[in-house]
């Protein structure tokens, strides 16, 4: 997995203090992605360093660890892109977007609408524009996983992708999921979490409780990711 930078001068999409990088997704798909020019490697290749740098990157982020490339947000868009019936002519939201590459994958893979969310203004609004970069409708969400009044109910596929962080949060993701599953469109919800997170089995007895059912399988790839599939019980 690969990604690189293109020279400011090559879009017109970068404004001053970003940069664009094509994220490569394999098979000859790849997608536009904004993000903070003053966090870059030196060759873009953020898939590629240790965990000791993602770790020190994660500590000096300007933004927050939103505006990181992740390996699960990674892992998640190249699902997305390589399997596009998932998302394709279904309105999409993304939970805790960041820089939103899951969302630009969808785009990509012919979602009717995608929804970008994010408790962060500065990001969201990044990740919105790289949506529209990839040819999506987008629309912008402001929103925390705690509160559930913001969030919309017409979305038939919800992504996430490593915001299983702590076990507040798993719980607080658990409770919105139930209230978004709920809704006459909905599908499912596709969470990519990477394999040495600890908050999963906690995630997952807060989803029984609400009446949602949670299946875990490995996402291929080097990241080292889960894919976890959850639907409402009432619709399986």
């Amino acid at each position: 997995m690969r990604l690189w930078r293109q020279r400011p001068a090559a879009s017109a999409a970068a404004a001053e203090g970003e940069e664009l990088l094509v994220v490569d997704l394999g098979g000859g798909r790849s997608v536009q992605l904004l993000r903070p020019a003053e966090l870059a490697g030196p060759s873009g290749e953020l898939s590629s360093l240790a965990p000791e740098a993602l770790a020190l990157l994660r500590q000096t982020s300007l933004y927050g660890a939103g505006d990181v490339v992740w390996p699960a947000g990674l892992a998640l868009a190249r699902l997305v892109a390589h399997c596009p019936s998932f998302v394709a002519d279904r309105r999409v939201l993304e939970l805790g977007c960041g820089l939103g590459l899951p969302s630009c994958a969808a785009a990509l893979s012919g979602a009717a609408a995608v929804t970008v969310a994010d408790r962060d203004a500065a990001l969201l609004s990044l990740a919105a524009r790289s949506v529209a970069l990839n040819g999506g409708t987008v629309s912008p969400l402001n929103a925390t996983f705690a509160e559930l009044s913001p969030w919309p109910r017409d979305a038939a596929v919800l992504l996430g992708a490593d915001i299983l962080y702590d076990e507040r949060t798993a719980r607080d993701v658990a409770a919105l999921l139930a209230a978004l599953l709920a809704g006459p469109a909905a599908e499912r919800a596709l969470i990519a979490d990477p394999q040495q997170r600890e908050h999963r089995e906690s995630f997952a007895r807060a989803c029984e409780a609400v009446g949602l059912l949670v299946q875990e399988s490995p996402l291929p790839g080097a990241e080292r990711c889960v894919l976890l599939h959850i639907v409402a019980a009432s619709a399986s």
